[in-house]
This record gives structure tokens, C-alpha cells and sequence, in this order.
């Protein structure tokens, strides 16, 4: 019967390769050593650094106190550096529209209990979003300063570790490519950054962060247009 079929042109016999005990063995093999790779490898890459020049210091609120006294430690020894705190309602608080109650605010008062003195910190809260966060607080403060009548050229981004390479690339897209934006990441003191994977935090945030990167970099699409950039400019 198969003869006939393949006499009328219905059915054709094709040879077809396959991967022996040895290929299968080396797949796995190449497949275990790339997984190493991207575990070795994928904070270091989310937990980027790299600094610009400028006195413009932008600090993510949201960050836990001990990521602050880091900061501060960083910077209160360096007057010319003028500490923006951004960010929006805290957990507690996350209905109120009373800009002593949101992240920012409350990033501002540590600060100053580790020696930031009052007239090198200014808050700059945000209300309007609950999503895409870090977004907001970005044009928030792209915002401030152009209500304020200044204009920036480069500001440095201070946030948590694998949380940075995101960060960056959210005030990159708020502030548009006329101003440098540089990245700080501030190693979370609940783990161990070269070996992220033997401790939850580590895990959940590597994990979090790296899908919220895919998505950021993927799928987001802003809604502002970038304000013009210019000359660096401090706080009175």
C-alpha cells in the first residue's frame, strides 16, 4: 500500500536526524552552562553604576532606611551636592494627597537625621500614579524644575541595586536625551550580591526587577513629551 501511495506522488519517505545519548548529554550541558551564566551575570547587570557629572543628586524615596544612611554617608560630606527625594504615598498612607505623607517626605527626614542638612534636600512628592512609579516620580521632578525655571543638563539617580538599570532608563525616557543621566545602585544590605540566589530577598528582587526591566524596555510606552534640557543648576 505504501508503495502505491508513493507512486501516486501521496506520501514521500524522508530521513530524519535525530540527536543521540551524546547530543542530548551536550545539549543539556551547554543549556546548564548558559543558566550559570545568566545567574552569575543578571545582577550585576540590573545593578548598574555609572555617574555623571553633576551636583543634581535624585534619590528614590521608596528605598529602605538602610539604603539612605548609605546615601547619606555618600554625600553629607559633599556640600555642593543638592539631594532631590522623590516618590509618592507611602504604604500607610497610600490615599493621602498631603505631600508630608508620601515617600519622598518621609526619604527627606532620614536624611536629615543622618546629617543632610536642610538646605541641600528638597522634596518633590507625586500623586497621580499607581502604576509605572518610577515613571511618575521622574516626570514629577522634570516637572519641578521647569516650574521653577530651571533647567538641568546631567543628575545622577541614587536607588537599590538591581532596581538602578530600570530607573535609569525611566528618567532617560521622562527627561528626553538632552540630559545625562547617571545611575547609582546601593547594595541591599539583606544579601549578598554576588551570590543573590542563596537568599530570598535576593531572588524575589533579581526576579521582580528583571521582568519589570523586560517590561519597561518591551511593552512601556510614555505619555509626556521631554522637556528641553540645558545648563546645570542647583538649589538656593
Amino acid at each position: 500500500m505504501a508503495g502505491v501511495l508513493r507512486a501516486m506522488g501521496v506520501v514521500s519517505r524522508r530521513e530524519r536526524w535525530g540527536l543521540t545519548w551524546r547530543g542530548w548529554l551536550l545539549l543539556a550541558a551547554v543549556a546548564a552552562l548558559s543558566a550559570a551564566l545568566v545567574v552569575s551575570r543578571i545582577h550585576d547587570f540590573l545593578a548598574v553604576t555609572s555617574v555623571v557629572d553633576s551636583p543634581v543628586v535624585v534619590v528614590e524615596g521608596w528605598v529602605p532606611p538602610a539604603i539612605l544612611r548609605d546615601v547619606a554617608s555618600r554625600y553629607v560630606g559633599k556640600p555642593g551636592m543638592i539631594l532631590y527625594c522623590t516618590g509618592g504615598p507611602s504604604d500607610e498612607a497610600f490615599d493621602s494627597s498631603l505631600a508630608e505623607d508620601t515617600c519622598a517626605a518621609e526619604a527627606a527626614r532620614i536624611l536629615r537625621g543622618y546629617g543632610i542638612p536642610d538646605e541641600r534636600l528638597v522634596v518633590v512628592p507625586t500623586f497621580e500614579s499607581q502604576r509605572d512609579r518610577t515613571y511618575a516620580s521622574a516626570v514629577a521632578l522634570r516637572d519641578w524644575f521647569r516650574d521653577q525655571k530651571r533647567v538641568v543638563a546631567a543628575l545622577n539617580v541614587v536607588t537599590e541595586g538591581p532596581h538602578s538599570r530600570r530607573s535609569r532608563l525611566m528618567f532617560e525616557e521622562a527627561f528626553g536625551p538632552q540630559v545625562a543621566v547617571g545611575i547609582v545602585a546601593i547594595p541591599d544590605p539583606d544579601y549578598e550580591s554576588a551570590r543573590w540566589w542563596k537568599y530570598s530577598e535576593g531572588v524575589k528582587a533579581v526576579i521582580s526587577e528583571a521582568a519589570a526591566y523586560v517590561y519597561a524596555r518591551l511593552l512601556f510606552e510614555p505619555v509626556d513629551d521631554p522637556a528641553v534640557g540645558g545648563a546645570v543648576v542647583t538649589a538656593d
